[in-house]
This record gives structure tokens, sequence and C-alpha cells, in this order.
């Protein structure tokens, strides 16, 4: 790889990551509302599904819209100087979801990625439709006997990374969107409350408890 091309990498995953890391979930419903999602809602999230139900629909919009541009342009100014076709350009998808998730605004306590995912994806049409396959996951977990929005997450999240990996993609595509799958599955992970684990989860809690 060429040093302007590594140059040109880097500048693209520190834009996407701090274009990722502005919480306008968190930011708009208590600039218009003066109403703190992470502090009202069960599950602290500053994400675009409480700025709807905190903040109520037009805020709720406007959330939901900037938090998916806020991966969207970064990867399509990326993809201008970095070629989809380059292994680094996985970082450079991956940057944006990242910035959402471990957030330095918000203490590195982010959101859990979503919308920033959509928005990563977005930007690869029509070259690339992996975005497609997501959202067509999302639709089938809502078909399953599953009661807690972060188990859907995580449901549809591994059947897009299983397919996006088998689909004709190039590496670098595969590759990006098995690590967003991975980091928006390790985000919900904990809010899933997995019977398998939940035992486990329960005993950590307590600890953690303890310890403050």
């Amino acid at each position: 790889m060429a040093a302007e091309e590594v140059l040109n990498t880097l500048i693209c995953v520190v834009a996407g990551f701090a274009s990722g890391s502005v919480l306008y979930s968190a930011y708009i419903p208590k600039l218009f509302k003066g109403v703190d999602v992470t502090h009202v809602s069960a599950d602290k999230n500053p994400g675009a599904y409480n700025a709807f139900l905190y903040g109520g629909v037009p805020v709720g919009i406007c959330c939901l819209v900037l938090d998916i541009l806020k991966g969207y342009l970064p990867v399509l100014l990326a993809s201008r100087v970095v070629s989809p076709d380059s292994p680094a350009f996985a970082a450079v998808m991956l940057a944006p979801v990242a910035g959402h998730v471990f957030s330095p605004l918000k203490r590195f306590r982010g959101g859990k990625g979503i919308a920033a995912s959509f928005g990563v994806l977005l930007a690869l049409v029509p070259g690339q439709l992996v975005v497609f396959v997501l959202a067509a996951a999302y639709l089938i977990t809502l078909l399953l006997p599953l009661h807690i929005n972060e188990r859907r997450t995580i449901a549809a999240f591994s059947a897009f990374a299983l397919a996006a990996i088998l689909m004709k993609n190039t590496l670098s595509i595969k590759v990006g969107c098995a690590l967003i799958a991975l980091l928006v599955g390790f985000r919900n992970w904990r809010d899933a409350k997995i019977p398998l684990f939940s035992r486990d989860q329960n005993k950590t809690e307590q600890m953690e408890h303890l310890s403050e």
C-alpha cells in the first residue's frame, strides 16, 4: 500500500470515528425538549428509538436521519480516495459505528450502533447491496419469538454477517460487515439477557455493584 493511500485511509478512519461519536439522539432531545434520554430511558441508550419515545416524532425523525448520515457521509466520501477493494476499506466501514458505540463525548459509552450501521451500508449502494440483506434480516427477526429488542438485534446482525460473507462481495466488504456485526453484537449482548449466560451475568453485575 502506497504512503499516500495509507495517509488517506488514516484520515478517513479518524474522520469516520469522529462523525460517529456525535450522539445526535442524546443532544437534540435535550436541546429541543429538555429531555436527557440517557437518564429517563430504561436502557440509557442515546439512540433514535429513545429520541422518538421521549422527544416525539419530529425530534425522532431528525435524530434517525442524522444517525444514518453520520455513517453514510464519511464512507461515501472515503470511497472516493480509498478503494473499496482495498483491505483497509473494512476499517473505513467500521469507524463510524465504532465512534457511535465508543463515543469519547460520552466517556466511551455510546449507542448501540444500529442506525449508524445502516448509514455505512447505504453508502455502498448501488455497487454493494448488503444493506438490503441487513434490512431483510431485521424483518425476519420480527417473526421470531424474541421479546427483547437487543436479542432481535443480535440475531439480525448475526444473520447479516453470515449472508454478507457468503455473498459475492469483495473481501474488504465481507470483513467490514463482519466487524460491524461483531461490534453491534458486543454492544447489545449485555442488554439482551440471553438465558444461557444470565446466571454468570447476574454474578458479574452483583460484583460490580459491591465494588462501587
